[in-house]
């Protein structure tokens, strides 16, 4: 059984920004794309969508109730080029859902039976489910629980999207997806792990990632990062100042109130 390395299939993130506008067109400038706008989703008023060569890479949703709240969602082979951009323009950001994919070229049923094991042994939900046109997936754990996983047929399913390239795209794909959605406690730490490490956010995903892949993942404990005394003046000047400052800029454009909080702070030159 040949597989690939794991990699990140889905991210959502959410993060505090005094530029929420500015996010998109960052990312564009990054990927050599562009931004076209449409209507918001999640709570959030305003979507603007990156895209390059007709494929959109990611979707950055702003003007929610929480002043300067932006919520990225980056999907498939896109996180493989815009994760990375998140992560190093807004570190400071919490991780809603993230999918971690593995890929094989085997036989579907014969994985499939080790699957079914490795949950039965633990006494895990899980459940396999077919399509007319081949396809298959089984399910492992609850997708009500923080984490679960799914391990399908790749080849059928991309052949099902795309049925004028069936040619193109080789038989006997497996795809592995670990889909955690962190809970609050967590959802920081979630930004700074490896794909790999995601594994080891639950002791069964640590077990499974061992067996089927041969990761060897640290289980991963929540450690609590002591907030300095910097990071607290900045938020409690976001949280008490923001609207305000918001407000202020779409009066007189973001320079002059730029200009004028520096010189009430005594910082210009």
């Amino acid at each position: 059984m040949k597989e690939s390395l794991a990699r990140f299939d889905w991210y959502e993130a959410t993060f505090l920004t005094l530029e929420p506008a500015l996010v998109g067109v960052q990312i564009a400038d990054a990927v050599g794309g562009e931004i076209t706008t449409g209507r918001g989703r999640y709570g959030y008023a305003e979507c603007a969508a990156v895209e390059k060569d007709g494929r959109v890479l990611a979707r950055v949703f702003t003007r929610s109730r929480m002043p300067g709240e932006v919520h990225v969602v980056v999907t498939g082979e896109s996180c493989d080029q815009v994760v990375p951009l998140v992560r190093g323009f807004w570190p400071d950001h919490r991780v809603s859902r993230v999918d971690v994919s593995l890929d094989w070229v085997t036989s579907f049923e014969e994985l499939d039976v080790l699957v079914e094991a490795f949950a039965e042994d633990r006494g895990m939900n899980h459940s396999l489910f077919t399509s007319s046109d081949g396809g298959a997936t089984r399910y492992i754990g609850s997708k009500k629980s923080e984490m679960f996983a799914r391990v399908y047929k790749k080849s059928e399913e991309l052949r099902s999207k795309y049925p004028n390239q069936v040619e193109e795209i080789p038989d006997g794909i497996v795809r592995a997806e670990i889909v955690l959605r962190p809970k609050s406690s967590r959802k920081a730490l979630v930004a700074s792990l490896e794909p790999e490490q995601v594994y080891g956010m639950s002791k069964w995903g640590q077990a499974f990632a061992l067996q089927f892949a041969g990761i060897d993942s640290e289980r991963i404990k929540v450690g609590f990062k002591e907030v300095s005394d910097w990071q607290r003046i900045c938020d409690t000047l976001f949280h008490q100042y923001a609207p305000s400052v918001q407000r202020q800029v779409e009066q007189v454009g973001f320079d002059q109130v730029q200009t004028d909080a520096l010189e009430a702070l005594g910082l210009v030159r």
